[in-house]
């Protein structure tokens, strides 16, 4: 399947486009860290303000941005939006208050709530159903090298050069992205002339009709909320776990970081690779399960190398939620509402994922750190063997979360 999917230039084209871009980020990341961090002398708070202004947008206006992601042409927006990001992450490079760096990155995130569903449903439009699942992992894959060695480079590239070269890199990481997408020819279903459009918030309320009604995607995006909740409130506090209850440094955080993403790009090549005959709900639930039983595994021996061998069978894990998610979000839901499927999804985890850090450093306080990945690890397992027993009593995983469920419209290759 993975060699199939390689001989698909369109596809790799987009692939490609995504490696740049993402590298560019993780770059732009690492120098607005260094930028607010040390040169503007940030307290916490305003480190905290930065996070949320980049995170607010994708939970208000994600889900309205889905409604255009549907009517609109998904190259022209896909170009559009990489060229203003190209000229907004320059304005890093200018002498800003963090109230404005602030800004800037809630400009951002605003244009990225267009962006992201449009390269969904792009995806989508490239291949055929039956290979969405090896297709999703090859775009995990990228994304993990990507957390792998951009930290490494962009950390001796601020050294050398400060941050400003993160900036300029992204923003010509944006530009070639938009190059390699101006070559993409993506085909959608012409709507009628004549059919009536619905106003922005009926096609909105078409959307979360689909939801509520399609049990396959509601339950998807129900163990979404309640996976990405437990692992923020892990992730957020992963540091205070390191330094308080394996009395260790930022170099053991490092390394355990680069473990995830080793472990996703293991579990990415394991289901790229799974038997036709796998059902993606259950691996998805057996996922949220694995899961769960690592972070548990983390707090129960809390000495480093149990630490090192669970967080690396930790990306195992989460490769088998997350890119199962996302191959049943494409493939469930008709290209006409993807847009607003996917872009309602993000909202709804990522509304999820900023009430798991409040909450979670609130429990975390209060109970402790390794307490509360014992509570996140117990829910996570509850969630994974309550959705086991939900696809059986509803029959989920059947055909219909079949991997090699055909498709009715399977787009044509190109």
């Amino acid at each position: 399947m993975f060699s199939q999917l390689l001989r698909n230039r369109q596809l790799c084209a987009l692939w490609l486009a995504q490696l740049i871009s993402n590298f560019g980020d993780w770059l732009a990341m690492m120098g607005l860290f260094s930028l607010v961090a040390f040169r503007l002398q940030a307290p916490p708070y305003q480190i905290s303000w930065v996070m949320m202004a980049f995170l607010l947008p994708a939970a208000i206006i994600g889900p309205l941005a889905g409604v255009f992601i549907d009517r609109w042409d998904l190259k022209k927006t896909m170009i559009v939006s990489d060229v203003i990001r190209a000229i907004l992450v320059l304005l890093f490079v200018l002498p800003l208050s963090i109230y404005s760096v602030a800004l800037v990155m809630l400009l951002l995130s605003l244009v990225s709530v267009f962006f992201t569903p449009a390269q969904t449903v792009a995806l989508r439009l490239l291949v055929r159903k039956e290979e969405l699942l090896a297709a999703n992992a090859i775009s995990t894959q990228l994304v993990q090298i990507n957390r792998i060695l951009s930290p490494a480079i962009a950390g001796l590239l601020v050294g050398l050069y400060g941050e400003k070269v993160c900036f300029y890199i992204d923003s010509a990481s944006f530009l070639l992205s938009a190059a390699l997408l101006s070559g993409l020819a993506l085909r959608r279903e012409p709507k009628l002339e004549d059919q009536p459009r619905d106003s922005t918030f009926g096609e909105w309320k078409e959307g979360v009709g689909f939801i509520a009604k399609q049990r396959t995607i509601f339950f998807l995006i129900i163990s979404m909320i309640f996976g990405v909740f437990a692992f923020g409130a892990y992730d957020s506090l992963l540091v205070a776990f390191i330094r308080d209850d394996l009395n260790a440094g930022s170099r053991l955080f490092g390394m355990i970081t680069s473990l995830l993403g080793v472990g996703m790009i293991i579990g990415g090549l394991l289901i790229g690779k799974a038997k036709p005959e796998r059902k993606m709900l259950v691996v998805l639930c057996f996922g949220i399960i694995g899961a769960g039983a690592s972070i548990f595994g983390i707090a129960l021996f809390s000495r480093i190398t149990p630490a090192v061998i669970c967080s690396l069978l930790l990306g195992v894990a989460l490769a088998h939620t997350l890119i199962p998610a996302q191959a049943l979000l494409q493939g469930e839901t008709p290209p006409s509402l993807l847009g607003r499927v996917s872009s309602t999804a993000n909202s709804l985890t990522t509304i999820s994922q900023i009430a798991s850090f409040v909450v979670g450093g609130l429990i975390g306080s209060w109970l402790g750190v390794r307490n509360l990945y014992y509570l996140v690890g117990l829910g996570l397992i509850l969630v994974g063997l309550i959705g086991l027993a939900f696809v059986k009593a509803m029959n989920l995983g059947g055909a219909v979360a079949s991997v090699t469920e055909a498709s009715e419209s399977a787009p044509q290759r190109l």
